[in-house]
């Protein structure tokens, strides 16, 4: 066997394989076919959740021409979700279509006003950079309602600096601390550092009072947050449902 030979069989073979991968790459997954199906029918959750699928490479080849196609026809008829991932990709995120701050802007305060976290707080740090900070707050508020941390976080600084808002050291240690509290409810060396810089400005009854708000504080999540939270989740209730009314 010549070297001539082996050297072309082994091209083959790895020609063989790659095709082998894109062919893999290609398959879609049960629950991609049955979302796709819904999509095309016209159902708005099923469009923003095929434009996930696309979007993430979930149960398809990732692609974020045919994800921006999907949610610009879910947030079309009317799902919130699709309208704040559509003002993801006009922010320049995804980088699939020109930046457009104004869209950007707009889609996002569509899925503020019905009340998903991440948009609220997307939507109070453009207030911010415009100069609007009551209107920061008041998003930030929001969606640290709903135990977002960047909010939470936000909402701290400027509780603490007292710029934007008057200085209030009991709620900037509240939500620093709200902000930084794992699942366990633990705290990172490096956040119990800060927590302490913060106590070092207070005293023994606004640390007191500053705990109170922590150990009495719950988040409320809005439906629609907590959609968007169980992603895969409710795809799947999205197809069930759709089986129950046939």
């Amino acid at each position: 066997m010549t070297k001539t030979f082996v050297a072309n069989k082994r091209l083959v073979l790895i020609v063989l394989a790659v095709g082998l991968m894109a062919c893999q790459s290609e398959r879609k997954s049960p629950l991609f076919i049955q979302m796709e199906e819904l999509a095309q029918q016209g159902n708005p959750e099923a469009q923003y959740h095929l434009g996930m699928m696309y979007n993430n490479g979930l149960g398809v080849k990732q692609d974020s021409g045919k994800a921006f196609s999907w949610f610009s026809k879910a947030a079309d008829s009317g799902e919130p979700l699709a309208s704040y991932k559509l003002g993801c990709y006009y922010s320049g995120q995804f980088g699939e279509v020109q930046v457009d701050a104004a869209k950007s802007s707009l889609y996002k305060l569509i899925a503020a006003d019905a009340g998903y976290s991440f948009a609220q707080a997307d939507v109070g740090n453009i207030y911010f950079q415009k100069g609007s900070y009551d209107e920061a707050i008041k998003w930030w508020k929001l969606a640290a309602s709903q135990g977002y941390p960047p909010a939470l976080g936000n909402l701290s600084f400027s509780f603490f600096e007292g710029k934007i808002i008057p200085q209030d050291k009991v709620l900037a240690y509240a939500y620093f601390k709200l902000a930084n509290v794992d699942l366990a409810g633990e705290l990172t060396a490096e956040a119990q550092k800060g927590l302490g810089t913060l106590a070092e400005a207070m005293t023994a009854d606004e640390i007191e009072k500053a705990e109170k708000i922590v150990s009495d504080w719950k988040a409320e999540p809005t439906p629609l947050t907590t959609r968007a939270t169980i992603g895969m989740q409710d795809a799947k209730r999205v197809i069930e449902e759709s089986k129950n009314k046939r």
